[in-house]
């Protein structure tokens, strides 16, 4: 799930709450609302300001494209 996804990313770049909150301008309250799986469809762009904020990529958080090994996923 992307609430799964966002919190994986979050924890590999090891960002606090309050330092995402700041770097993407997203409410801690809407944050860990997100993060924890309360919001079942948070708005595009807060994904796309949580996602920037952590240096990720949309393609890596939908399974599409892993910015590590630079493979492209296609999931049938």
């Amino acid at each position: 799930m992307l609430h799964d996804e966002l919190r994986i990313l979050k924890e590999k770049r090891k960002v606090s709450m309050q330092k995402l909150s700041e770097t993407s301008g997203i409410p801690m309250s809407t944050l860990h609302r997100i993060l924890s799986g309360q919001t079942s469809d948070p708005q595009f762009s807060n994904v796309v300001d949580i996602v920037k904020a952590l240096g990720g990529s949309l393609d890596e958080i939908a399974g599409i494209y892993n910015k590590n090994t630079h493979e492209e996923t296609i999931k049938s």
